[in-house]
């Protein structure tokens, strides 16, 4: 079991039981003790933004869910994530960002305008991950991609037997 393994499992968070630490650990562990700006979308009761503080002690971390908890050691934006303004005043709280985790709706709809609104303000360098990312590749240029176009430096898309999937981003 890996080290993100033990705290998501430790905070009750189902990150380790989808199988996804190991690759967080391989593509996000450049930015672990860097004091970044983190983004997850859909929070919960918090689980997984607790894991995230624990594992990346330097972040600021940043929830946004359309439940908009209350949580006193993290600021949880309230709104959906389907919605262009509610993601834009997302960003007037945060500003530009390091990392972000898509774990909100599922629904690739949303997805899409998410990754549409949000991408562009990912710091260079920085990771954009999508957890059960079915139908997001819709909205990515794959063809560009593969030529070394745009402004996707790497992209891994992981399926688990079980239907998993994820999806890593990397900005050029």
């Amino acid at each position: 079991m890996t080290e993100l393994e033990c705290i998501a499992k430790w905070h009750g968070t189902d990150k380790g039981s989808h199988g996804y630490c190991p690759h967080y650990e391989r593509f996000i562990g450049e930015l672990r003790f860097l004091p970044i700006t983190m983004i997850e979308i859909g929070v919960a009761g918090g689980d997984s933004l607790r894991m995230w503080r624990e594992w990346m002690p330097k972040a600021k971390i940043y929830g946004f869910d359309m439940n908009g908890y209350s949580m006193d050691d993290f600021t949880v934006i309230k709104g959906n994530q389907g919605e262009p303004n509610d993601l834009e005043q997302l960003l007037k709280e945060t500003g530009s960002f390091h990392f972000l985790v898509d774990d909100g709706s599922h629904n690739s709809e949303d997805q899409k305008v998410s990754f549409n609104t949000l991408w562009p303000r990912l710091l260079l360098g920085g990771w954009y991950v999508i957890e059960d990312s079915f139908g997001i590749g819709n909205c990515l240029d794959l063809e560009a991609v593969g030529r070394g176009d745009g402004d996707i430096e790497e992209l891994h898309l992981i399926a688990k037997n079980n239907g998993d999937v994820i999806l890593f981003l990397k900005k050029r």
